[in-house]
Formats: C-alpha cells, structure tokens, sequence
C-alpha cells in the first residue's frame, strides 16, 4: 500500500495537485513508516517548494524510521548518501546556504562509485552541483 500512495503522490505532484501529493505522501509514511521512498519524494518536493525546515524534519524523520529491504519497490539510489545529500543541498540552497550545500555535495560526490555517477545523472544531482558551483562563482 505505501509504494501504491506514493506513486499517487508522485503523479498528483507531476500533475500540480501538490497539497494532494503531500496528502498522499504524509499517508504513505504514517502507514508504513519504514517505507523510504516516501519520504525521499516528499522531501524533495518540500526542498523544490521552498519548505527547508520541513525537509530536513523529513529526512530526520526518515533516518530515524525507515528500513532498508532489498525489494523493487524501493531503488538502491534511495539508499545512497548522495541522494539524501542532494534533497539537503537542495533545502539549503533556498536558504541561500550555498556553501553547505557545497560541503554536502561534494561529500555526496566523494562517495559516489560508477553506477552511483549514472544514477545520480539521471535524478539530476550534476545539474544541481553545477547550480552551486555557479552561486559561488566557482565555474
């Protein structure tokens, strides 16, 4: 049931129904609190809108509560620091934080094997560090 909430979420986000989507994501952790996926999409939805403070009590919440299982339901991406770095860099860039951003990334990076370099392309985490790189004037 938690990864069939969350794809509503995702879709209901997709489509602008964020407030459902947050509904949908909210009710997907409550019943099924080890579920990472849901929190991994509901806190980067709360970083994309400008909600840090509520993005970082997701990711706290998700630390403290969701289980790793090896299951199709939940991609080994989800699992990865770099993942949650990104969703963090990202909260932090609207606070305009961007050196811990920085910090946060380049940590991610530093972890990062080949697979996790492909991955990581295609969720968009080397369009985000280049961002920062930019605000700090660094490229």
């Amino acid at each position: 049931l938690p990864c069939i909430l969350t794809h509503l979420a995702d879709s209901l986000l997709r489509c602008g129904a964020n407030a459902d989507a947050e509904y949908y994501y909210q009710k997907a952790i409550k019943e099924c609190p080890s579920y990472r996926m849901a929190y991994i999409n509901y806190a980067q939805m709360l970083a994309y809108s400008n909600r840090s403070k509520d993005c970082f009590n997701t990711i706290d919440q998700m630390r403290e509560s969701s289980t790793e299982i090896d299951d199709w339901r939940c991609p080994k991406w989800a699992w990865k620091s770099w993942k949650v770095n990104q969703i963090l860099a990202d909260a932090y860039c609207w606070e305009g934080q961007y050196e811990t951003a920085k910090h946060l990334l380049d940590s991610a990076l530093s972890d990062m094997d080949d697979y996790d370099r492909i991955d990581a392309n295609e969720q968009g985490f080397f369009n985000d560090y280049n961002f920062v790189l930019n605000k700090l004037g660094e490229k």
